[in-house]
Parts: C-alpha cells; sequence; structure tokens
C-alpha cells in the first residue's frame, strides 16, 4: 500500500504544476499535432489468478514495475500506444484452512499494444484497449505446510508466454515540455499459463495496473 501512496503523491504534485500553466489555444493545436511521442512510467500490480481446481481461497499480491512507452498518433483524438515493460504476476493460494498456502509469482516481459481514443487540449481523457503479449523471465513458488517452508524455481511447470486483453482509461496533462499521464488497466489473461501436473489444472492471470509516466 505505501506504493499505492507514493503514487498518489507523485500525480498530486506533478499535477499541481501543470495546472498552474495557462495554455493558449494554439498551444493545444501543437500538442495535438505531436506525431510521436516517448516516455517512461511506474506500475503499481494488484495481482491475482483464476484457478482451477478452485482452492479454499485466493489472495491478491501487490508488486511494482515499470517500463518504456511509443505513442503513434492516427488523429487528433486516436493513438496506437505501444508498451515494454517488467511486470509481475500472481496470487496467494490457501488450499487447506491455512495450513497449506502457495504463493505464486512470475515475472514478464509484457508488450500491449493499446488503441487510445479521447478528448484533445492540454487535458485529455482517453480510453484504451488492446492485446497483450508477456514472456516470462522468471517463476517461483513459495509452499508453506505447516511449520515448513519451501520456495523453489517453478519455470518447468509455467509456460514461457500469456496472453491477454488490456482494457481501461486514463488522463493526460500538458506540463509545456512533456505530458504527465495517470490510468487504470485491466489485464484479463486469456492462456493458460501454467503446465498441468493435474488432470483439469488451470491458471489465467488477472492484473489490475496503476499506471503513472511522463511522455516527451
Amino acid at each position: 500500500m505505501r506504493s499505492l501512496y507514493l503514487l498518489g503523491f507523485t500525480m498530486v504534485t506533478l499535477w499541481s504544476v501543470g495546472t498552474s500553466r495557462v495554455y493558449a489555444a494554439d498551444d493545444a493545436a501543437a500538442v495535438d499535432s505531436r506525431r510521436i511521442s516517448v516516455g517512461g512510467f511506474w506500475i503499481a500490480n494488484m495481482a491475482t489468478v483464476s484457478y482451477r481446481p478452485t482452492p479454499l481461497d485466493i489472495a491478491s499480491q501487490q508488486w511494482n514495475g515499470g517500463g518504456a512507452t511509443l505513442d503513434v498518433a492516427i488523429g487528433r483524438r486516436m493513438s496506437i500506444d505501444t508498451r515494454a515493460m517488467w511486470n509481475r504476476k500472481g496470487a496467494k493460494l490457501t488450499f487447506v484452512a491455512n495450513s497449506a498456502l502457495q504463493e505464486v509469482r512470475a515475472d514478464y516481459l509484457s508488450i500491449p499494444v493499446l488503441f487510445k481514443a479521447g478528448t484533445t487540449g492540454p487535458l485529455r481523457v482517453y480510453a484504451a484497449g488492446g492485446p497483450e503479449v508477456s514472456v516470462r523471465l522468471a517463476a517461483r513458488v513459495v509452499s508453506t505446510l505447516g511449520t515448513q517452508r519451501f520456495d523453489e524455481d517453478a519455470s518447468a511447470v509455467t509456460r514461457h508466454t500469456d496472453i491477454a486483453a488490456d482494457f481501461g482509461g486514463g488522463v493526460e496533462r500538458d506540463l509545456g515540455h512533456a505530458r504527465l499521464f495517470v490510468e487504470a488497466l485491466y489485464s484479463y489473461g486469456l492462456k493458460n499459463v501454467v503446465i498441468p501436473t493435474t488432470a483439469g489444472e488451470a491458471a489465467r492471470t488477472r492484473t489490475l495496473t496503476l499506471a503513472a509516466g511522463l511522455r516527451f
């Protein structure tokens, strides 16, 4: 939660700087005419999974990450935003009344390609959606059985890639030489990311991502 508070403080501070400036109509037109912008961003993930067979409980996990963005305008109101980011997904699974737990996590290089449409001007509100392809970099499973704890490499039982559908929206504010953006995206995993060890076993990622960054 400290990461979420830090994200909120950063957003408010940068937003206040941008709000203190007033832009003329021709400045807004110049902003809208920018065809290509690049930038970086920081993310806070609230990650969980859809798992079969259904465990006793599934608890979300919170992790941080970040990446880079390349945004190409295809009109005054639309753009295609291609990103590359370090992204951790997973959850905490309870199988037998708190005596058998598993914390599963996988680190990915995620590449979402988002189609964005929204308003124009110094303050822009937009909706976003598109596919996300992720390549697994590492995977771990921490199992707890009573007082015993086992930390194991899970690369052999997780698939190399994940495919998801992303959708959400955000707000973008012109700061003069850069644009601050704040957004929320939900990633709905479409692919079973585990190699089944029992009949019917399947896990699909579900991730809510809060992001804040700058484009230039």
